[in-house]
């Protein structure tokens, strides 16, 4: 999982740990601070010990070879790779990777997906990913096969409104019948002035939580800020993945619970504890009525699916947001 780096002082920490394992070494370097972040100039800094293997993921090839650049003369077993290389160089450069010849690889998201390595200790993100499906598959590299496995991400404070608390969990299967692709459990989302939580923590798969951030981020935030004196804090949500038919019933269809597509938000919770739980839409008389009525139609936007109150008996208490496909042409919403 990644999350905001609260001070200098705790990056240090987290590295000191690494070291006392012999896990990670790191040279010495003056420290620059800026708002509380660890500066992404800082990164070239910091270096492995010979034993472990390390792959280091940027946005752009040209930033791979100027990382690369940067510590090919500490580091002679580092290597850069990405789609510019001739297929001969990159198959040479992934073999040694794989015999342990390289151990420190620098990679885009490009050729991230290629990397299927065992062993790899740590992964870095010297550039944080615009794309929450790009960092599960990077941080998806490590960690495998039930071991244990570290993922750093250097963050530039114009970044930090992009993090996400996730986890990655076990590729979910119940009973045969569902299947998660990529799941992640979101935890929190880091946004401008603060953060807003998850205790539900609900398993999605991978492009649905991209598209639900970016809802709670872009849209639902800001919303109850204008609507409200306090700050979206928190939302109440159900557990995401269940493998179940629609509305609960065995004999139906699929819902698109059971392929962790769909999320469900019985309340907001704001900064000042004042807790708005769905459910109040019902009534137009209720103070907090046009809130909930503008997140609704706003979710329009995002989801091929949103219901709540008003739409039938199984949703009189929540909203339900999924993006579920609807009709041969795929092309219309349901919007109640």
């Amino acid at each position: 999982m990644t999350s905001p780096l609260p001070s200098a002082a705790l990056a240090a920490s987290l590295l000191d740990k690494l070291r006392e394992r012999g896990q990670l070494t790191l040279d010495p370097l003056e420290p620059r601070r800026h708002d509380r972040h660890v500066h992404q100039d800082q990164c070239h800094e910091y270096s492995v010990g010979a034993r472990d293997v390390l792959p280091r993921f940027v946005e752009r090839k040209r930033g791979a070879d100027r990382l690369y650049r940067n510590i090919k003369a500490k580091h002679s077993k580092a290597a850069a790779i990405h789609g510019d290389l001739p297929q001969p160089q990159r198959e040479r450069i992934m073999a040694a990777f794989r015999e342990g010849k390289i151990t420190v690889l620098i990679a885009t998201d490009v050729m991230s997906r290629g990397i299927d390595v065992s062993g790899i200790s740590h992964i870095i993100n010297y550039d944080l990913p615009n794309d929450l499906e790009n960092y599960v598959h990077r941080i998806g590299r490590t960690g495998r096969i039930g071991k244990d496995g570290i993922a750093i991400s250097f963050v530039t404070p114009e970044q930090s409104g992009q993090l996400t608390d996730i986890e990655m969990v076990p590729q979910l299967v119940a009973d045969q019948a569902c299947q998660i692709s990529n799941p992640v459990a979101i935890k929190s989302l880091k946004i401008r002035g603060g953060a807003v939580a998850l205790p539900g923590k609900p398993v999605l798969n991978c492009a649905f939580a991209r598209q639900f951030v970016t809802w709670l981020g872009d849209v639902a935030a800001p919303v109850v800020a204008g609507h409200e004196d306090s700050a979206l804090a928190a939302v109440s949500t159900g557990p995401g993945f269940q493998c179940r038919g629609r509305n609960g019933d065995a004999s139906a269809k699929m819902s698109e619970h059971a392929s962790g597509n769909a999320i469900d938000i019985d309340a907001i919770v704001l900064a000042d504890k004042k807790r708005i739980d769905i459910v109040s839409v019902a009534d137009a008389a209720n103070p907090s009525y046009r809130l909930l009525m503008a997140l609704r139609i706003s979710a329009c936007g995002y989801f091929t699916t949103v219901l709540g109150p008003g739409s039938n008996a199984a949703h009189a208490t929540h909203y339900h947001f999924d993006l579920g496909i609807h009709g041969k042409s795929s092309n219309y919403r349901i919007c109640e």
